[in-house]
């Protein structure tokens, strides 16, 4: 295969990460993963998802979270462990270009 034909960086689509952290319990009051603030139908949807139904779960995602650091005493080492971060980091960066 020449150079001229393999396709460029820009044109390789890149698949939307799992939110899974490995932290896999679910929390009975709010009926959300404490690892990923997934609830259990969009974990067990996401391997079906489109990217865009993806992104949609990583923005619920977010403003998840945004709720839960409003809480009083709440701190985001306790709930947001780095490669998750790191992981929405990705998405948005995504979303942006």
């Amino acid at each position: 295969m020449s150079a001229s034909s393999a396709p460029s960086p820009m044109s390789v689509p890149v698949e939307t990460p799992s939110p899974c952290i490995n932290i896999c319990r679910m929390h009975e009051a709010s009926g959300l993963c404490e690892g990923c603030l997934r609830t259990i139908d969009e974990i067990a949807a996401w391997s079906t998802l489109d990217d865009a139904a993806k992104r949609a779960v990583w923005d619920a995602i977010e403003t998840r979270h945004a709720q839960w650091m409003s809480r009083p005493g709440m701190s985001a080492s306790a709930l947001t462990p780095a490669s998750h971060t790191a992981s929405l980091d990705a998405v948005k960066e995504e979303d942006a270009r």
